[in-house]
């Protein structure tokens, strides 16, 4: 009972190590900014037809490129409704949680296979494997569930299909399971592949030959026989595959030989544990019980991963992307190496215990070589998003075609600027927007970087300016007035005006930012004053308008009266101030008159 705690508590710390890993990605280089295929395969085929009651069932399963992502449309639909708007950070967070408990459960299977004993070993290994954020492009990508999904559907696939007995009702579940792996990634089928190789292989060793193996024999290869030619060929991808025998060897090599790129030779034992193991398992001919099957299995299916991205994706084999499900090898071939170190006894088991202990460095070796192209692709990637950002949401603040059209490559963050344009003023897809894009759905006036969330359009001056002569009767906008704080501090001076209520930029230093949003009637007057500098400071009429009444702030080292009567102003508005400067003296203070019911 007290080791099944233990276990339970290291695989809770397991996940939460994996998943903070991931979480600090998504925190430092994660955008809301909804990139590439997110646009026309989320927004345009999915959210749209959703919202205006037109999506089909015959939608949810349409190919996506070369897979069916059924279950990622269907996780993106319910976020959408339990989010109320489209957010893809939240889409990248609960990604990482699909991505944990897919490891979790394939670490429990595997546990069944080579022994309870061995899971301080294999979290502590998976650990490390997975907190690498080789596959970056999948943890910062809302669009990418379906690499985890295919995990989960795969493996339990594999588990159901050969653990269990053929026609069993456990071996139909493991039938539903690879359908659903198959409907979350176009390689989800080599899940059932996998399983009815390994089934071949027992009723041709004679380890189960009876009816109902040959009859699952035939029911996966009829799944097989339907399901194969379900999967489109996409024209403009023929360019990425393997055109040559040669060409799919280098792309095969690269595949099984990862992380290990300075040596081929130590990348080629990488997969030898496998290797030995099937041979193992072909000379033994476990009997059927044997949980060992379903491990081959897993290899097997991992191989045939490696296989289809050596054959569909030979140019660029290891991209980023494709990397968690590459990884899944290595994991695999740490629990055989584990087995191994189990089986052997006596003085052997030093010996295994020391090549398991070479095998281990030269994985780490190998992540440990990637991690500086690793920061500059993040980098790179974070600046990118930035871009991307600000174009989009000038856009949709102005309407101005300029920010979209004529843009370097990966500027914007879908492939065609007209096509692009086009989304961004549907009024549908307009309404779900991200906060970060769509001031309707933003729950602060300015952006990430400090400036006001709508780049500043024609500028017309809002207010005039007077010296202040001390009455505080000339004051009109009350103190709950204000909408929105985020200055919660004073001025420099920390000053105590009778009859008023500063509000300041300033709380421990110049360092501090934020702004503050007060409602403001035409005509109406307020205090206000700045640090010696003025940088970064800003006053925006009307929260988010198309920045109309954009302007810096005034410098005024004295209190100065602030008067909102420009005729272009609307009876009622709100103005934000806004202080985005963090150098000395940069700071901003306004004055406003004390209601007593605050």
């Amino acid at each position: 009972m007290v080791n099944l705690f233990k276990d339970k508590l290291l695989l809770i710390f397991f996940a939460l190590f994996v998943f903070n890993a991931k979480f600090f990605l998504i925190t430092q280089y994660g955008n809301a900014t909804p990139y590439w295929d997110q646009w026309n395969a989320e927004a345009e085929l999915l959210y749209k037809p959703y919202l205006e009651g037109n999506l089909s069932w015959s939608s949810l399963l349409a190919p996506h490129n070369e897979h069916r992502i059924f279950t990622t449309r269907i996780l993106a639909l319910g976020l959408l409704e339990l989010n109320g708007s489209w957010n893809p950070l939240l889409q990248m967070v609960v990604n990482a949680v699909i991505h944990v408990v897919a490891l979790g459960l394939i670490i429990i299977l595997l546990l069944r296979v080579i022994g309870r004993q061995h899971l301080p070993l294999l979290l502590a290994f998976a650990a490390l494997l997975f907190s690498v954020p080789y596959a970056w492009e999948n943890t910062l990508a809302g669009f990418q569930s379906q690499f985890y999904f295919v995990l989960i559907f795969g493996v339990l696939c594999l588990w159901l299909l050969i653990t269990a007995a053929p026609l069993s009702l456990k071996w139909w579940a493991g039938m539903l399971a690879g359908l659903l792996a198959f409907l979350s990634l176009a390689s989800g089928l080599f899940a059932v592949v996998a399983a009815l190789c390994v089934m071949l292989f027992q009723y041709a060793l004679g380890v189960r030959r009876n009816y109902f193996q040959l009859l699952g024999v035939l029911l996966l290869s009829i799944f097989v026989y339907f399901a194969f030619p379900l999967t489109p060929v996409i024209e403009h991808h023929a360019a990425l595959k393997a055109h040559s025998l040669d060409q799919f060897i280098q792309a095969l090599e690269q595949v099984l030989t990862w992380p290990v790129e300075s040596s081929r030779l130590l990348g080629g034992l990488l997969y030898l544990p496998a290797l030995i193991f099937g041979i193992m398992m072909m000379v033994q001919r476990p009997p059927v019980t044997d949980k060992r099957w379903f491990l081959l299995t897993v290899v097997v299916w991992c191989v045939g991963q490696c296989v289809s991205l050596a054959y569909g994706r030979a140019i660029v084999p290891t991209s980023s992307r494709y990397l968690d499900l590459v990884a899944i090898g290595l994991l695999i071939n740490f629990a055989i190496v584990l087995l191994f170190v189990g089986m052997i006894e006596g003085k052997g088991r030093y010996l295994a215990r020391l090549l398991g202990l070479g095998w281990v460095v030269i994985v780490v070796t190998g992540l440990a070589g990637m991690y500086s192209a690793i920061e500059a692709q993040l980098v790179n990637k974070q600046a990118l998003s930035r871009i991307q950002e600000s174009h989009v949401r000038a856009y949709v603040c102005d309407g101005g075609a300029q920010h979209l059209q004529n843009k370097p490559f990966l500027h914007i963050p879908y492939w065609d600027p007209k096509g692009l344009q086009q989304l961004l003023d549907d009024e549908a897809i307009r309404k779900i927007l991200p906060g970060n894009i769509y001031i309707g759905n933003s729950d602060t006036p300015i952006a990430l970087d400090g400036a006001p969330f709508c780049p500043p359009g024609k500028l017309v001056n809002s207010y005039s300016i007077q010296s202040w002569s001390g009455e505080t009767s000339a004051i009109t906008v009350g103190s709950t007035d204000v909408r929105a704080d985020s200055w919660r501090g004073s001025d420099y001076l920390m000053s105590q005006l009778n009859g008023l209520r500063i509000i300041g930029s300033l709380v421990a230093s110049e360092n501090d930012t934020g702004y503050v949003v007060v409602r403001v009637r035409w005509g109406d007057r307020l205090l206000y004053r700045t640090g010696p500098r003025v940088n970064k400071q800003a006053i925006l009429v009307g929260a988010g308008g198309v920045g109309e009444f954009y302007a810096d702030a005034p410098f005024s080292s004295e209190w100065s009266l602030i008067i909102f009567d420009s005729p272009r102003l609307p009876a009622e508005f709100d103005v934000v101030f806004i202080d985005a400067g963090t150098g000395w003296g940069e700071w901003s203070a306004i004055g406003l008159k004390q209601v007593k019911s605050e």
